[in-house]
């Protein structure tokens, strides 16, 4: 009899032994198969294609897996995409995943030998291209020294970057309609639009011109004016007058 029990505690035991092995098993498959990641939606994506984006967010197994990849945005936050501000993510179990991009926005560009180079407000490259864009403003300069995409624009001079990012940042904050802009090598600073040009002179103090120009320059733009605005001595309250060409 005590044989018996004894052989009959060894079975439960070894039993216990198995299933405490087992059931972990059977729980990560479970989770491994039920969640894992089967369908990615991308909204919002400009610059690559919906499979590229999906390749740089979900980039090993644990990832492709829901809990995983909740487990990983909760505690260790998003991947740093360059070209994106943020980025919201929605679970729908078990197994789809929606990404939502907020894309950083270009504001102006450049040539650079036969490439047009668009960047963002902080002079990030976001795009490199052969094909000029008529949405967004070119500046005519020859300072680039070098460029990488998602890398700040090499001008070789601090204080020249800092003054195309100022006139960028101005024309995008009013809306200006401005097709190019030229600064020459006095860094003066001349904007084009249709057939009207804007002498903002040079520096950096140009908020108080920019902001002028939000209502004039759309106003002469409607009645196919031409001439020149000449802002450069603007102060605040002063009128503007548009000089006819000759």
């Amino acid at each position: 009899m005590e044989i018996d029990e004894l052989l009959e505690r060894r079975r439960k035991y070894r039993i216990r032994v198995l299933l405490s092995i087992l059931i972990p098993i059977i729980l990560f498959v479970g989770i491994v198969l039920i969640f894992k990641v089967r369908t990615v939606e991308i909204e919002g994506s400009t610059f690559y294609k919906d499979s590229q984006v999906q390749e740089m967010i979900f980039t090993n197994a644990f990832e492709k897996n829901m809990l995983g990849f909740w487990l990983e945005n909760q505690f260790l936050g998003h991947k740093d995409l360059p070209f994106v501000r943020e980025y919201k993510i929605t679970y729908s179990l078990p197994s789809k995943v929606h990404i939502k991009l907020y894309e950083k926005s270009i504001i102006a560009g450049a040539q650079y030998m036969n490439e047009f180079i668009y960047f963002d407000k902080e002079g990030m490259v976001l795009e490199s291209t052969d094909k000029k864009r008529d949405d967004i403003p070119l500046f005519e300069i020859e300072n680039i020294k070098n460029f990488s995409l998602y890398q700040t624009i090499d001008m070789g001079d601090k204080d020249l970057l800092e003054q195309i990012l100022k006139i960028s940042n101005l024309m995008e904050h009013y809306h200006l309609p401005v097709e190019r802009i030229i600064i020459n090598e006095s860094n003066d600073a001349y904007l084009y639009a249709g057939k009207i040009q804007i002498n903002l002179g040079s520096g950096d103090r140009y908020d108080d011109a920019m902001a002028a120009l939000e209502t004039v320059l759309p106003t002469a733009l409607e009645n196919n004016l031409e001439g020149e605005f000449d802002l450069t001595t603007y102060q605040i309250g002063d009128n503007i007058i548009l000089k006819k060409s000759s």
